[in-house]
């Protein structure tokens, strides 16, 4: 076989190995592709090759090559639509005005006169690499070698010249159109089948969609499948109600899971069900499952617990504890460094002036909270005009509370309640901004945040 034909083999093996390392699903369209490369290229050109592409005919002496040449260009009718073109004195191109199939490109046959031989050889636009057309402009080359050998002879051509040649190829050229409106066709029903049912989304967008209460960036297709592995997605409708369900495998913990999740009309989503080694498991299963998924150290303890050996288990809820205590670590220092971060230079001390609600009170001594119960923190502050002065050096300044008020954990009506404290309470303050004021008893057993109208200075401490 020529080279080009081992040429269209390759390129057909290839395909073939890309839609095996694609999956089931990539390996059925890339047969498809292949067995449409091998009809429209591969088959045709295998019978060109084996028909031939050049015919010669002994023509009748009396004229000269370059005399035949020109009669042909002048003389010479055929059933077809065809286009003589004059190459040179003694060779004619003979280009069909039709191509073979729609969108296709027009094919023609060479003629060549030379010692009284003429010569047809089929004459296409891509050579041998358009097949179906290769194979066309073949056999139109035999066709017009007997044409012009009734022409050269003085024979008017048979009636019937045509249809017997179609007869002739009519197991090839005759269904060269069907064929490729077939395979055109089945393409295009594989191409919708594929986006329909292969190429859909089966989780209906939970797998890239990211879960409000849960601190992380990852999606929810990325967590289960960094967890847990042969992950599948697939759906259902029931009762009206639509349902999404996640199925895969815990290697480490030996244990099938399945994870169901139900839609609802805005589009929102929620864990509805779970089963774990075929046992139901419901919505609380359902939760454990995902925030393990997301790292969660205490659901990862249960779970191993639960269905992986003992050693794992142990070994996960070592790694759970020391995960926890990492975490309480950063978190301690995130919040010292933010604390860090707040401290804005005080303004110097003049010694006196009234203690407003825009004054700005400092603690620069981190105490322990055994130093405020061992009464070790400096309350030292001093009246003057008729006011009270907290010198820069005072860690706390007596206060009462005059509102009914629950203490917040951070300086912002957000925050989350810590204590509830009544009108006419004595506490300490330690900390200003202006707004709120960082309040706690003596001992350190109540303390909380508290705007700064809820509280005012203790003037019964005064003498």
């Amino acid at each position: 076989m020529p080279i080009t034909g081992w040429l269209f083999v390759l390129i057909m093996v290839l395909i073939l190995v890309c839609g095996v390392m694609g999956g089931i699903g990539s390996l059925l369209f890339c047969l498809l592709i292949d067995a449409a490369m091998y009809f429209l290229l591969v088959r045709q050109y295998w019978l060109a090759v084996g028909f031939g592409t050049e015919f010669t005919v002994r023509l009748p002496e009396g004229r000269t090559d370059a005399e035949w040449a020109k009669l042909i260009v002048d003389e010479f009718d055929y059933p077809e639509s065809i286009c003589k073109i004059s190459l040179s004195e003694n060779s004619v191109l003979l280009r069909f005005l039709k191509p073979l199939v729609p969108l296709g490109e027009a094919y023609g046959v060479k003629v060549t006169v030379q010692d009284g031989v003429l010569k047809t050889e089929a004459d296409t636009p891509f050579g041998r690499c358009d097949a179906t057309t290769f194979l066309a402009a073949a056999y139109a080359a035999n066709e017009l070698a007997q044409a012009l050998n009734y022409f050269a002879n003085g024979i008017v051509l048979p009636a019937d010249f045509m249809m017997r040649q179609k007869a002739g190829h009519k197991d090839t050229l005759g269904k060269v159109k069907t064929i490729v409106l077939q395979c055109v066709m089945l393409v295009m029903a594989v191409i919708l089948v594929w986006a329909l049912f292969f190429n859909q989304d089966k989780s209906l967008g939970i797998k890239d969609s990211k879960l409000n209460d849960v601190d992380s960036d990852m999606t929810v297709g990325a967590a289960l499948d960094s967890f847990y592995t042969d992950g599948k997605w697939s759906n259902y409708k029931d009762d009206g109600t639509q349902y999404v369900v996640y199925k895969a495998r815990q290697e480490k913990y030996d244990m099938d899971m399945e994870v169901t999740f139900s839609i609802q009309d805005d589009g929102t989503f929620s864990l509805e069900d779970s089963k774990i080694n075929g046992e139901q498991e419901g919505a609380y299963g359902a939760v454990i499952l995902v925030a393990a998924a997301y790292g969660d150290g205490t659901s990862k303890t249960l779970l191993a617990s639960s269905y992986a050996d003992d050693w794992t288990a142990l070994d996960e809820a070592f790694s759970a504890a020391q995960e926890e205590s990492e975490r309480q670590e950063a978190a301690e220092s995130a919040a010292v460094s933010s604390e860090a971060e707040s401290y804005v230079e005080p303004p110097a001390d003049t010694g006196a002036g009234d203690y407003g609600t825009h004054d700005y009170t400092y603690d620069d001594t981190p105490y322990s909270d055994e130093e405020f119960a061992d009464g070790e923190m400096n309350y030292g502050y001093y009246y003057d005009d008729n006011g009270v002065v907290i010198p820069y050096s005072a860690d706390g300044w007596p206060i009462v509370v005059n509102t009914d008020y629950v203490l917040k954990s951070a300086p912002s009506v957000n925050s989350d309640d810590v204590v509830w404290v009544s009108a006419g309470d004595k506490l300490y303050g330690h900390y200003g901004d202006g707004d709120w004021v960082f309040v706690a008893d003596y001992d350190f057993n109540v303390y909380g945040w508290i705007p700064e109208s809820y509280q005012e200075f203790d003037w019964s401490t005064v003498q």
